[in-house]
């Protein structure tokens, strides 16, 4: 299982580009749709500079310079933190306020119309973020769709049957761990044990269900074995992906590495989540070729396993 789990993985890094692709495109539609956001709003707020300030010369690429030169004086080797800060309101407001104080010009007087170019930068932020997402959850789905059909492919009601089981139990799972936790606070330590070997236990029970119900024995696929084997594979496919994220920001830097390491998670995440179903389906038998012969040599049949 454990051999089994390593190599669904690594087979599946060809689709690595997939939610790349998907993200970069939600990418570029927030962009395309908050850009023009942005500059119409600084457009507008030095239209009303030129209305309150005859004498001011301004113009809309020295405001957008500004802007920029306090966004590259970020520490961009820490990527998130240089993110978070440019979508903090304070300091967008800060940020026009001193290329609005370079000028000489009193922003106390625009101060309404600088909230309102804040506003409409924020919504462009928004927007921008929103479609990022979608792209990722997009690309997450897609690519979940391209690795089951590779390891572990079913019919559209098995799916729905795992569905619900999988809402059954699990939610089982967690009341059980909470009881426990509420009644006996140290048990934490033999609650996390029993949600991991009961959490390896579910993922077997619901494979078993939907591609091995009486095709093999329960024992031969739902043990404290196996389970073990189970929790082993996760965890080296989890550790083999971060491994393989180290080493792209290694060789280029943190924030290519993170993007890049988006994806090698991303599907690691879904094989782990395949991967019972992969050795419930291979131990099944399911999929595979049956050729059948007669004693006598003269007829064959060749047929597939239902699925």
């Amino acid at each position: 299982m454990i051999k089994q789990g390593l190599k669904n993985y690594l087979k599946n890094l060809k689709y690595f580009f997939t939610p790349l692709g998907t993200i970069a495109l939600g990418v570029v539609f927030g962009l395309s749709l908050g850009i023009p956001i942005v500059l119409n709003s600084l457009s507008n707020l030095i239209d009303m500079i030129v209305k309150i300030s005859e004498n001011t010369q301004i113009q809309l690429r020295d405001l957008i310079n500004g802007i920029w030169e306090r966004i590259d004086a970020l520490d961009w080797g820490e990527p998130l933190k240089a993110l978070g800060t440019i979508f903090d309101r304070g300091w967008l407001t800060d940020a026009v306020n001193n290329c609005l104080n370079s000028i000489s010009l009193d922003v106390s007087k625009l101060e309404n119309y600088i909230n309102g170019c804040i506003d409409n930068i924020e919504f462009a932020f928004k927007i921008f973020i929103l479609f990022s997402i979608l792209g990722f959850i997009g690309g997450y789905f897609l690519t979940k769709w391209l690795i089951r059909r590779e390891i572990a492919k079913r019919a559209l009601w098995k799916y729905f049957l795992k569905s619900f089981v999988d809402s059954l139990l699990s939610a089982t799972l967690v009341s059980c761990c909470i009881w426990i936790l509420i009644i006996w606070k140290p048990s934490i330590f033999i609650s996390t044990l029993i949600a991991l070997t009961l959490f390896g236990f579910i993922q077997l029970l619901e494979a078993y269900i939907v591609h091995a119900w009486k095709k093999v024995e329960v024992k031969k696929v739902i043990n404290l074995k196996n389970i073990a084997k189970l929790f082993c594979s996760d965890i080296l496919i989890f550790v083999l992906a971060t491994v393989l994220v180290g080493v792209v920001i290694a060789i280029t830097n943190t924030l290519v590495g993170l993007f890049v390491g988006i994806a090698l998670i991303a599907i690691a995440f879904i094989v782990i989540e395949l991967n019972a179903e992969s050795y419930v389906k291979s131990v099944a038998g399911v999929g595979k070729t049956i050729v059948v012969e007669k004693l006598d040599g003269k007829e064959a049949q060749t047929a597939a396993d239902k699925k």
